[in-house]
């Protein structure tokens, strides 16, 4: 089994909004309807109610390229309105860059993925699948195409991206998700790290699509220095990468006060073990977790469960939402 691959970032701790600090410049989409539920320097968090019109109105503002990446999406529930955008976008002359999972294409309703990539393609756009499976229609035989990923990004002309955990298919719309906005350096270098993931699946990297990315990153080193920065952590087992996993573990171990997360499973017997022994020295652990199946899947809300009870009996607290 191929390890999966994942992408998200770390906002700097001073940008942070706390609820005794004064208000900060928080960026928003230009004609996205709501505003962010929090924010900072060169990011915005939104939530599953507002996120999608937010990437909608940001890629109907693209200019140059936008670089999709997405373990589910289709053209159905909350991807229509984005798959719709991104085919829009492409009809008017913006480089259009769609990496999608084996997922997508046998996610209900059935052909939902296929009839998008299908118009996509005939807009102008471009589309790879990573699969496990070496199918003819997958795409090109490429060094980051046959791992599962987990990544749910959008890259826009290297000035802004989202990052998080929302997937746009009808079957995870009830999902509690949300998606980080970047802008200014940071989105530059989520598009920096797209255009390479985009070569790695076999991609051609246009002149104005590096051109765009990189010269929005300009002189700015694509590694900050700063350890307060925002940076772009990333599993990609291709290229022999566990930034993401070791930051989490990482964090975790030196957690003094509190670990609080929500997610809609709890399966990696490492995670629980790192999470029990948080527990036993007195860090408060609490939970938010899904109490249907996910994904219609009730093997993974067995095990979850299970792992659950096993905090909780050690002091740990959950929360379930319906």
């Amino acid at each position: 089994m191929h390890a999966a691959r994942s992408i998200t970032t770390l906002p700097s701790a001073a940008s942070t909004v706390t609820p005794d600090a004064p208000p900060v410049h928080t960026p928003t989409v230009p004609g996205a309807p709501g505003d962010p539920i929090a924010g900072g320097v060169n990011w915005s968090l939104w939530d599953e109610t507002n996120a999608v019109p937010a990437i909608v109105a940001a890629i109907d503002g693209a200019r140059t390229v936008v670089d999709a990446e997405y373990f589910q999406i289709t053209g159905a529930g909350k991807g229509a309105s984005v798959t719709a955008a991104l085919i829009r976008a492409a009809r008017r002359g913006v480089e259009v860059n769609v990496i999608a999972d084996l997922m997508s294409r046998v996610t209900p309703p059935f052909g939902s993925f296929d009839a998008f990539r299908r118009d996509l393609v005939a807009a102008g756009g471009h589309v790879h699948v990573t699969t496990v499976v070496d199918l003819p229609w997958s795409g090109p035989d490429a060094e980051g195409r046959a791992y599962v990923d987990h990544r749910k990004v959008v890259a826009i002309d290297g000035t802004a991206g989202f990052v998080g955990g929302m997937n746009l298919a009808r079957m995870t719309d009830a999902y509690h998700d949300s998606m980080l906005q970047l802008a200014g350096v940071d989105a530059a270098r989520l598009g920096v790290e797209e255009l390479d993931r985009w070569r790695r699946v076999g991609g051609t990297v246009s002149a104005a699509h590096h051109d765009a990315v990189y010269g929005a990153l300009g002189t700015a080193p694509l590694v900050p220095t700063d350890p307060k920065a925002m940076r772009i952590v990333v599993n990609a087992p291709e290229q022999q990468r566990t930034e993401l996993t070791r930051t989490y573990v990482d964090a975790i171990r030196n957690a003094k006060q509190r670990i609080w997360i929500s997610s809609p499973a709890y399966t990696s017997q490492g995670l629980i073990d790192e999470l029990k022994a948080a527990v036993r020295r007195g860090v408060d652990v609490q939970f938010i977790a899904a109490g249907a199946p996910p994904a219609g899947l009730p093997l993974i809300n067995w095990i979850s469960q299970s792992h659950l009870a096993s905090l909780i009996a050690l002091g740990a607290h959950a929360t379930i939402i319906p």
